[in-house]
């Protein structure tokens, strides 16, 4: 029987050698090459985990200040190639001369601002994720109009432990800010732990340091099912004083 032209006999993903110089390099049919990028996709499609940076500061029981006197607002993160137009429709025009003094440094501003007995919390970002969500992103307050410090040592990544959630001013000298924790195994959308960290406002000069942090699990929702412990949407602890062990 004569064999067809184009044809081969037993399993289709099979293999050729081929020369190259000196060197014999075994070669896949398109078949099994293929497939190749279909496992890629899979694999990182089925990568959920929260990332591996973990923000440290906030396992301290009284964080150190990274904030001093009459600092100057920083700069927003350059984010090369991160100008989707869509994430921007979104943006809060400035309203306030704080909001303006923000967008001077390159900041895009993110959701409403909160104020009360002359401080204001506004949080700006320096660019989005594919979704939108704000990267290297960051608090900052304001008192009696004047620059006090921010809310983190450094740019916060959505989904990403460490990663401020809400901010509660409770007086003229002092407010509570709320962070995600993640743990190797959480998956990206819910944070098993939440860190509280009580800050003092001084006023002359203005200035926001970070007085203690206590941090517990999340309690189990409908759409969150975790252990029980604090409630991410609930008010913050009234003493947040210690740090609460695993």
């Amino acid at each position: 029987m004569t064999r067809q032209p184009g044809r081969c006999r037993g399993n289709r993903n099979h293999t050729s050698s081929v020369s190259i110089g000196n060197r014999i390099v075994r070669a896949m049919s398109p078949h099994r090459l293929t497939s190749w990028p279909l496992v890629l996709l899979a694999f990182s499609l089925g990568h959920t985990g929260a990332p591996a940076q973990a923000a440290s500061w906030l396992d301290e029981p009284k964080p150190k200040s990274w904030n001093a006197p009459d600092l100057a607002i920083p700069a927003a993160t350059n984010i090369p190639g991160n100008a989707d137009p869509r994430c921007r429709q979104t943006v809060r025009p400035p309203e306030l001369s704080e909001d303006k003094a923000l967008r001077d440094r390159g900041w895009d501003l993110v959701g409403g601002y909160q104020g009360g007995w002359r401080v204001l919390v506004i949080q700006g970002t320096s660019g989005y994720d594919g979704m939108c969500r704000p990267l290297q992103y960051q608090g900052f307050v304001f008192v009696h109009g004047r620059f006090a410090g921010t809310l983190s040592p450094r740019p916060m990544d959505s989904r990403s432990d460490g990663a401020l959630e809400r901010v509660f001013i409770q007086s003229a000298s002092r407010l509570t800010a709320q962070y995600a924790r993640y743990e190797a195994s959480d998956p990206l959308c819910c944070p098993s732990r939440t860190t509280y960290i009580d800050f003092e406002i001084a006023n002359d000069p203005p200035i926001v340091r970070p007085l203690s942090a206590v941090t517990s699990r999340v309690v189990a929702t409908p759409t969150s099912p975790r252990a029980s412990g604090v409630n991410r949407n609930s008010s913050p602890p009234a003493q947040p004083v210690t740090v609460i062990g695993d």
